[in-house]
C-alpha cells in the first residue's frame, strides 16, 4: 500500500478549500499536484466517514480464510451457479 504524502490534517485543509467554492476542484487538484480523481475520492471519504476516514492506512486489512470462503460462496450462490460449475469449484478447494 502506498503511503500518502499528505497527512489527514492536510487532506482536510484541501477538502475545506474545495468546499469554500472559491477555486475549482481542477485548479485545487493542480495546485497540490493531485489528480481530480484522488481529490474527489478524499471528498467522498470525508462526506461519508468524517475526518477519521482520511487517515493514512498503513497495512492491508486481513480477513480470515473462512470469511473469504463464505463471501465467495455467497456471490456464487446469488448468481444461480449451476451444479456443474459448483462441482468444479469444489474440486479446486
Amino acid at each position: 500500500m502506498s503511503k500518502s504524502k499528505f497527512s489527514p490534517d492536510e487532506k482536510l485543509r484541501i477538502i475545506k478549500r474545495c468546499e469554500d467554492g472559491v477555486d475549482s476542484i481542477k485548479s485545487i487538484a493542480s495546485l497540490f499536484e493531485l489528480s481530480v480523481t484522488t481529490l474527489n475520492r478524499w471528498r467522498t471519504k470525508y462526506r461519508t466517514g468524517g475526518s477519521i476516514a482520511l487517515r493514512n492506512r498503513t497495512e492491508w486489512t486481513r480477513y480470515p480464510e473462512e470469511l473469504k470462503t463464505k463471501a465467495i460462496r455467497a456471490v456464487l450462490d446469488s448468481r444461480g451457479i449451476t451444479h456443474e460449475c459448483h462441482a468444479k469449484i469444489q474440486h479446486l478447494e
